[in-house]
Order: structure tokens, then C-alpha cells, then sequence
């Protein structure tokens, strides 16, 4: 499938489908008629990251491997803490995952609409956080879902 690779000086390589680049011409135009007219809430627009039509919030993620998390101490009342191993895709230990599981009392929020979840009235949820090599939190989640 052919593709375009966009490059930006500082800003990295991206690559877009002919379907996406077909998107961007038309915010390119829309965006040039809207420079033409020139209002100044256009212009502070198009100064901004949102506004830049080649701009496209992209998240590189290179796969270093598999963690298996066992589920099972949400049955009981204890907290797992747990340096889990990733193991890389030549079956290596490529790193560890330092992960804390635990349950949490109380009434699940609102379900994912249409979800058709057969817990959708459990009194019981879960949440996670992801933390680095220092302890520090890097993400946090309400919930976690597991099928």
C-alpha cells in the first residue's frame, strides 16, 4: 500500500496513508482560505499546534516484550506487589515491570455505553498505576478492564 513520509526539521518522520494525506490537503486549504481572510483569532489559530495541519500527535512505541500479570490476588484481600519480568520477543528477560495489584471496595462508575458486561453491577473495581524505576507515578487509571 503506497504511503508518504513527511519530514519536519526537529520534528521527526511521520508516515501517512493516501487517505490521511488526502485529509490534510483539505485542512491545508481551509486553512490557507482562513490565513487569506485573516482575522487574528485565525492567525493565533494557525500559530498553534492544533492549528498546524502537517502537526499530528504521534506516539512512538517500540515493543521491548511481554509482561504477564496473574490476576488472581483481586480474589482475596491482599496486595500483590511484584516485579514482573518482560520477556523480549527472542524469549530473553528484556526488563522488569514493577507492578502493584490490589482490590478496591466500592461501586463501579458509569460502563463503557454498550458494553453488554455481565459485572455492570458489581460492587467491586479495580484501578492501576504505572510507575517508573524511581517510584514515581507516570500514568493513572480509574479502572482496568479485564476479559
Amino acid at each position: 500500500e503506497p504511503a508518504i513520509q513527511v519530514r519536519r526539521k526537529g520534528k521527526g518522520t511521520q508516515v501517512w496513508t493516501i487517505e490521511k494525506l488526502e485529509n490534510k490537503l483539505v485542512d491545508m486549504r481551509d486553512h490557507y482560505r482562513d490565513w487569506r481572510e485573516g482575522t487574528q483569532e485565525v492567525v493565533n489559530r494557525l500559530h498553534s499546534k492544533a492549528g498546524d495541519p502537517f502537526y499530528e500527535a504521534q506516539e512512538n512505541h517500540n515493543l521491548i516484550g511481554v509482561a504477564n500479570v496473574f490476576l488472581e490476588c483481586l480474589f482475596h484481600d491482599v496486595k500483590l506487589q511484584y516485579a514482573v519480568p518482560i520477556i523480549s520477543q527472542q524469549g530473553e528477560v528484556a526488563g522488569r515491570l514493577q507492578v502493584e495489584l490490589l482490590r478496591v471496595s466500592g461501586v463501579v462508575p458509569e460502563r463503557l455505553a454498550g458494553g453488554d458486561d455481565s459485572s455492570e453491577n458489581s460492587s467491586e473495581s479495580s484501578g492501576y498505576e504505572v510507575m517508573d524505576n524511581n517510584g514515581e507515578i507516570v500514568h493513572m487509571a480509574r479502572k482496568l478492564t479485564c476479559r
